[in-house]
């Protein structure tokens, strides 16, 4: 479990920029090393509809693959430069050596921003 503020010091320039204050509680749920279950509920004081949340999951397949879900309502979504909803899913591989990362996630839009989609690739050798 973790508290997280971001945004303390809220100026009308930071406000301009789309950052607000936020307070977020961060918790994660891990059953027999299996399967983890995150649940972030989240609070923006400045917002006519103050309250969103991400939720995820994260199953572990085999020994070296990972399948991932979440979703998110009223969240802050930086490639769409709104608070909106939408879900997300992605796979990962962990090597020795090397680990590889793919993650697709769908806005699915709101008053303020249209549909959207982004697919992300990541991959990390350790040394």
């Amino acid at each position: 479990v973790s508290v997280q503020a971001e945004n303390l010091i809220q100026s009308n320039a930071s406000l301009e920029q789309r950052f607000q204050r936020e307070f977020i509680l961060g918790t994660k749920f891990t059953l027999e090393n299996i399967l983890a279950l995150y649940a972030d509920p989240h609070f923006t004081p400045v917002l006519a509809d103050p309250w969103g949340y991400e939720l995820g999951a994260e199953l572990i397949a085999f020994k070296d693959v990972t399948l991932r879900a979440g979703l998110f309502q009223n969240a802050n979504v930086g490639f769409v430069g709104a608070r909106t909803r939408g879900f997300s899913a992605g796979a990962g591989w962990a090597g020795p050596r090397l680990s590889i990362d793919y993650a697709f996630t769908r806005s699915l839009g709101s008053t303020d921003s249209p549909d959207a989609f982004t697919h992300a690739f990541g991959a990390t050798m350790y040394f």
